[in-house]
């Protein structure tokens, strides 16, 4: 039977690549769902809440290389009070034309006004989504990988494989263990493998 691409021919090798595999989809939909609430709440802060004026306590500036480009981007602190209290804002995106002492507009629920939402933040959810999204699929296709391999394994056997390169390039199989896959009575395959 020749061998797979997609095979481990090491059941320990592939009881490791299940593990792996299995790890990165819990982690990724824990992400994934977390990101996709987020993105939910920020929909719904922004349609149900509460406009609210924060005042910029703090700016600066980071500069970042984006697809061949330098692009500065601009953040800020703030404070806003909303029921008698007073709340921070952390990190908040906003313009170059931006100064201490100007209004940055959030939106927060009465019922939870310590965590504020600007609308620029809905678009920022989308790239982890689908990062998160394709992490899990890498996640599900090395776990299918694994269970296949340890299938494969108990079915014929562990196959050892010494692959050697040829001039041209291509793979050589130069020694094969077709355990388990042959009469043990064929005498010709027997005498030949």
């Amino acid at each position: 039977m020749a061998k797979s691409k997609n095979v481990i021919l090491n059941e320990k090798t592939a009881k490791i690549y299940a593990i792996v595999g299995l790890a990165f989809i819990v982690i990724s939909l824990i992400l994934l769902g977390t990101s996709i609430n987020n993105f939910n709440y920020a929909q719904r802060v922004i349609a149900e809440g509460d406009a609210v004026n924060a005042t910029c306590t703090r700016k600066w500036s980071e500069t970042k290389k984006k697809s061949h480009k330098v692009i500065d981007y601009y953040y800020a602190d703030a404070t806003y009070t909303y029921g008698g209290n007073i709340y921070s804002c952390n990190r908040l995106s906003v313009d170059p034309y931006t100064q201490v002492g100007d209004d940055i507009r959030v939106y927060v629920l009465p019922e939870n006004p310590a965590k504020y939402v600007q609308p620029k933040q809905k678009s920022n959810w989308f790239p982890m989504i689908i990062a998160f999204g394709a992490t899990t699929v890498v996640g599900i296709s090395m776990l299918y990988t694994a269970i296949s391999s340890i299938r494969h394994i108990r079915k014929y056997g562990n196959t050892s494989l010494e692959m050697i390169s040829d001039n041209n390039g291509s793979i050589n199989n130069t020694h094969q263990n077709y355990r388990n896959q042959y009469n043990p009575y064929d005498t010709y395959n027997n005498n030949h493998w």
